[in-house]
């Protein structure tokens, strides 16, 4: 069967078939285009800065995600992220070279088995060039042959295991928007280094994880970073991620031997689990004889006011969310956090997680297409560390492209430095975000959810 055509894609398709015949004389001096290819250097000069010649085809942009596991959590968010990303691109700044971007219909992927290759060969077959994936880290590994197959840039607003790079075959067509476990277990080393409570031994480390590639990849960075600097784990648990919690069992193991830092790598189930750790800390009066500092990942930062909580029990837990604060102006008077409100209501308790990623991760390609003036992923993801390191700082697309084409009509290639929703990114050599922000979780004595004002700055070493 046939794969429909979006509305989007129509209406882009059909408002290029009255100029077919001019974009085909163009395409002659494009760098996309087909014709003079088998020409010697020799008879073809590389072209100048003033011959670079903009596209006369669309950006056509996928998207990928998951229903299930851990990024399942943030579908939402991210969907909506990508798809008013997209509008406001084309609503608000006339697209990428005078033309819509065109959005595929979104891929999403229902189940742990499923064939996530053969939808990334769905999209590349509707001319998608960048791929834009929030899958659970096992299956981005198998979607990743397929997409470099197809010179497709893959950008990840959800992914953070180390184990993606271990035997890295993106061939540099993959870019990662998220912190990564290297730099979460530096700042949890060296909470468990330095705040140790009074009755804890520095830098022990309890670990709760459900068994997942993320979760190993997680207690693999902690034990690394940890042992030179005189740091153990003294506890590590790994669950099925679908199966219920023994709360009761492991909180009596973990308050019978306290570290000096608890990490729980999970969802929703980790609030109970923290509250219980809690509870078993308090003598028969209900006071506590022993705090032990928890640390809940960005599945676990949720409101629990309806999870019926022992008052004050979550006092010790905090938790984070990827991202700078949701205040920031994304353009066109509004916050990134209005913006989002406009689309969800429920957002304001649910969060943010991932969502500013995924809305940076669309104008990024469409800034880096600007700046390689080209529609081909190769090029794009040339041009991705440019956008975010160069000179002229920028917070919105429409600013961004504006310095961009001043640059171009001048005969120029713009240098921009895009800040945008997620806050300042730097990348390092593996074209992971080597550099940016978190935003704090804290919770209330009822259990709700609290996203303290300052960011939290993260720096991967070296």
């Amino acid at each position: 069967m046939a794969r429909p055509i979006s509305p989007t894609r129509r209406r882009v398709l059909a408002s290029l078939s009255s100029g077919v015949l001019g974009a085909g004389a163009l395409a002659a001096c494009t760098p996309g285009g087909r014709r003079g290819r088998g020409r010697s250097r020799a008879t073809t000069p590389p072209p100048t800065a003033s011959e670079r010649t903009a596209p006369t085809t669309p950006l056509i942009l996928g998207s990928i995600g998951s229903t299930f596991g851990a990024p399942g959590q943030f579908e939402g968010q991210i969907s909506l992220a990508i798809e008013e990303a997209v509008r406001r691109v084309n609503v608000l700044a006339g697209g990428v070279f005078a033309q819509d971007v065109v959005l595929e219909t979104r891929a999403v992927v229902e189940a742990p088995g499923a064939d996530v290759a053969s939808q990334v060969e769905a999209l590349a077959a509707a001319g998608v060039s960048v791929l834009i994936s929030s899958l659970e880290d096992s299956q981005l590994l198998e979607a990743i042959p397929a997409a470099v197959e197809h010179q497709m840039l893959v950008l990840c607003p959800w992914s953070s295991s180390a184990a993606v790079r271990k035997d890295d075959a993106s061939n540099g067509m993959l870019f990662r928007l998220a912190p990564d476990d290297t730099a979460l277990a530096s700042l949890w080393v060296k909470a468990a280094m330095e705040n140790a409570p009074e009755g804890t031994v520095p830098g022990t480390i309890a670990y709760v994880s459900p068994d997942t590639l993320q979760g190993r990849s997680l207690l693999a960075e902690l034990s690394e970073q940890a042992a030179p600097l005189g740091g153990t784990m003294v506890m590590e648990t790994f669950y099925p991620a679908d199966e219920d919690l023994d709360v009761q069992a492991l909180a009596a193991q973990i308050a019978g031997a306290p570290p000096a830092l608890l990490v729980l790598n999970g969802g929703a189930e980790c609030g109970p689990l923290a509250s219980a750790v809690h509870q078993a800390t308090l003598d028969a009066g209900g006071r506590a004889q022993q705090a032990i500092p928890i640390r809940l990942g960005p599945n676990a930062s949720v409101d629990y006011r309806d999870a019926s909580l022992p008052p004050e029990s979550l006092e010790q837990a905090e938790g984070f969310e990827p991202g700078g604060p949701v205040g920031v102006d994304v353009g066109d008077g509004l916050t990134f956090e209005d913006m989002m409100l406009n689309l969800d209501t429920s957002l304001l308790r649910r969060g943010y997680a991932y969502s500013q990623q995924a809305f940076d991760a669309v104008l990024i390609a469409c800034l880096a297409a600007r700046h390689a003036l080209s529609v081909e992923g190769t090029a794009i993801a040339g041009s991705v560390p440019e956008v975010l390191s160069g000179t002229t700082e920028c917070t919105d697309y429409g600013a961004c492209d504006r310095l961009l084409q001043d640059a171009e009509d001048q005969g120029a290639t713009g240098s921009i430095r895009y800040t945008g929703a997620s806050g300042p990114l730097e990348l390092g050599g593996n074209r992971d975000v080597r550099a940016g922000q978190l935003r704090r979780i804290t919770w209330s004595a009822a259990a709700e959810r609290i996203v303290e004002p300052d960011a939290i700055s993260f720096e991967i070493p070296g």
